[in-house]
């Protein structure tokens, strides 16, 4: 049986000397009752050897003095980004290959520099999912943290306060682009017809792709003929991917679902990108 969370069920317990935190870093504190985050100095060794990377486009090249100590370690590397002054690394120690190149990634966990001296591990608690895949920018002084399912998705939201705490936090309610002047709410693993909704209430409208019958396939042309005008195109294998495209001004939003939905309901929203000034 392959263990999920490595630093949680067997190594934190015991306890690292805690690091002297640094400059203007008051210390670290979890929101979130599925993660936890501990100060420690020394970064266990991964818990397997390196195997062959199943999911390659997902494991980065370390690129920072933070990345390097992972990695020597033993442990895989799939983000480095800045957190204000410190460094944090999201990083996996076992690759599970899934359908269409999808990739699970256990005993993942999210380590915080100051320069290569590890300050804190932020870890997930809950034995039963693989909580932690890998981390995106999500804003100033804070990171998003996905988990590393086979179907990623935003898990945590991981900042440093104002007041000099690194904090685990639940999912903010919403996204902002364009310098501030567009915002996506959390919609996430909602139906698209309940997104739907709640883009239009800020602002996103959607964009009419024209007849059910101009449609690139029969699904796509079946949820336009529902009244969602705004499907694009889906795809017939894998995890049945559809794109959804939205236009406020000249920006635009295009999201993505993954399979069919619930019986009766509509696909389940899986991911979106925004383009700035281009519609």
């Amino acid at each position: 049986m392959v263990q999920r969370h490595v630093l949680a069920a067997t190594l934190v317990p015991t306890l690292f000397a805690a690091p002297a935190l640094a400059q203007e870093i008051e210390g670290f504190t979890s929101d979130h009752a599925d993660y936890a985050v501990v100060a420690i100095s020394t970064l266990p060794a991964a818990p397997e050897p390196k195997t062959e990377a199943f999911c390659s486009n997902l494991i980065a090249v370390a690129s920072t003095p933070a990345g390097r100590v992972v990695e020597g370690q033993g442990w895989e590397v799939t983000a480095e980004l800045p957190l204000g002054p410190l460094t944090a690394v999201s990083f996996v120690g076992t690759q599970i290959e899934g359908t269409s190149g999808s990739c699970e990634f256990l005993n993942g966990n999210v380590g915080i520099f100051q320069g290569s001296d590890l300050l804190a591990i932020v870890y997930g608690t809950n034995v039963e999912r693989p909580l932690i895949g890998r981390i995106e920018p999500f804003a100033a002084n804070a990171v998003r943290i996905w988990d590393g399912d086979l179907l990623s998705q935003p898990a945590a939201d991981l900042d440093l306060s104002g007041e000099g705490y690194v904090r685990v936090l639940p999912l903010a309610a919403s996204e902002h682009f364009c310098g501030g002047s567009r915002s996506v709410p959390l919609i996430y693993g909602l139906q698209i017809t309940e997104a739907r909704a709640r883009l239009t209430e800020q602002g996103w409208s959607p964009a009419d792709h024209g007849p059910p019958e101009g449609r690139p396939d029969e699904r796509s042309a079946a949820l336009a003929g529902s009244g969602l005008i705004e499907a694009e195109s889906c795809a017939g294998t894998g995890f049945g991917f559809c794109a959804f495209d939205y236009v406020a001004g000249t920006d635009t939003l295009s999201v993505i679902t993954a399979g069919e939905g619930p019986e009766g309901g509509s696909p389940v929203v899986s991911g979106y990108d925004v383009s700035c000034g281009k519609g």
